[in-house]
């Protein structure tokens, strides 16, 4: 009955948006109107990769490959119909392909993504501040349940595509800009996602082969800081997140710790040709509450923080002229310990990553875009302790320490109407 629903919401959603977006565009095309623009845009992403696990006290070595596509198709439609209101409409979707082997065992999946569908509308018409209210939706058109071949969907930390589809989950966000003057601007919004039920895969033994589970929604304020000059220009932004509790098949489950979030953004410009940008993100998760030693509800706050702290950063230089742009770029992922990922539903092991690689594009002209990206990666999971559960170690339990290797490289085009 739920599968049958969010077809049904997939089928009027998709052609209701897509077709507001070709009619606005038809119609901006007949009366000569330029306050339009229509983008549609694809891309070809691929990631490739290998694993040897080590593990400590059999000193037994596996190998794990890996491979993953992706083709993302989206449609965007901007305007600004009058000096007070500007709108913008996003629809998304793609096709993906995974698999992974490992120790004579493989799995594969193919099939379409999860859709997004997102808007934003913008009042302009007030001095001193910009009100906007903002909807988005996910669209269960991919798949949650891979039922055997669950392992195809791979690290979310170092994999394009963690998962491929999850329930119908809708978020609206109501915030206001700030134009303080011509180099500063404030944002502030509050958002609230409900994360609607899907079927996921069972545990390992297969029994039972499907679980149902239901999210906690999420409820997320945000706040943010931006600078722009002749050439530096600078953003900071917080955002704080508090969810309700996730059930498993009609039972509580766990609730994840508060969440906050702080990014930093910078860019500079040296020359007409030559610039450079960096970005910074900091995570942490507050305690979770779980369920006691017997499964049992209810629920309560775990002994310690088991959650993970996720720093990342990357940047890069790029030369520009005459359409062409080109420059390396660099990247670096540090977990400190191992946690669960609420965002993706999966556990992640403590890690640190490195990309380093080369960034290009060419713009034929001011309508079209072409872009190409490829880099190497490197990623390094320490073997831990052996696990002891009341106290009392299990011999040859520990984690497995990881080296990863891999290439992902893009390929991408817009043209705009």
């Amino acid at each position: 009955m739920q599968k049958t629903r969010h077809r049904n919401i997939v089928r009027l959603a998709l052609p209701v948006i897509l077709g507001l977006g070709a009619s606005s565009a038809a119609l901006a095309q007949q009366v000569g109107d330029k306050s339009w623009t229509i983008t549609p845009s694809t891309e070809f992403r691929l990631f490739t990769w290998e694993s040897t696990r080590r593990f400590p006290t059999t000193g037994v070595v596996t190998r794990e490959r890996g491979t993953q596509t992706n083709i993302p198709f989206a449609i965007q439609l901007k305007g600004q119909p009058s000096t007070d209101f500007k709108f913008d409409v996003t629809a998304r979707t793609g096709f993906t392909t995974s698999s992974i082997s490992n120790a004579g065992a493989s799995s594969s999946y193919a099939g379409t993504t999860d859709t997004s569908l997102s808007g934003t509308a913008n009042y302009l018409g007030f001095a001193g501040f910009q009100p906007f209210l903002s909807l988005a939706l996910n669209l269960p058109t991919g798949r949650s349940n891979l039922k055997s071949s669950a392992n195809s969907k791979g690290d979310s930390d170092l994999v394009m595509l963690p998962v491929f589809g999850e329930g119908f989950n809708i978020g609206p966000t109501i915030g206001v800009n700030v134009p303080i003057n011509e180099n500063w601007a404030g944002s502030f919004g509050v958002g609230y996602t409900n994360r609607g039920t899907f079927d996921r895969e069972g545990p390992a033994l297969g029994i039972p082969p499907t679980q149902k589970l239901n999210p906690g929604d999420v409820l997320t304020g945000t706040a943010s800081l931006s600078y722009r000059g002749q050439q530096l220009s600078l953003k900071a932004s917080i955002a704080y997140s508090t969810e309700s509790t996730t059930r498993l098949d009609n039972v509580d489950y766990y609730k994840s710790g508060d969440r906050v979030v702080l990014q930093l953004a910078a860019g500079y410009g040296f020359t007409e040709n030559w610039s450079a940008k960096a970005q910074a993100s900091f995570s942490h998760f507050a305690a979770n509450k779980i369920q006691n030693a017997f499964g049992l509800p209810p629920i309560s706050t775990e002994a310690f923080n088991s959650n993970s702290n996720l720093f990342k950063i990357n940047g890069g230089v790029t030369y520009a002229a005459n359409g062409y742009s080109i420059g390396p770029v660099v990247g670096f992922l540090y977990r400190d310990r191992n946690g669960y990922d609420p965002t993706t539903f999966q556990f992640v092991s403590a890690k640190k990553s490195w990309t380093a690689g080369l960034a290009a594009s060419y713009q034929p002209t001011s309508m079209i875009q072409l872009s190409a990206r490829v880099e190497h990666l490197w990623a390094f999971e320490d073997s831990g302790p052996d696990k002891a559960p009341f106290g009392i170690p299990i011999p040859g339990s520990a984690p497995p320490s990881v080296r990863t290797n891999g290439w992902q490289a893009s390929a991408s085009g817009l043209i705009k109407f």
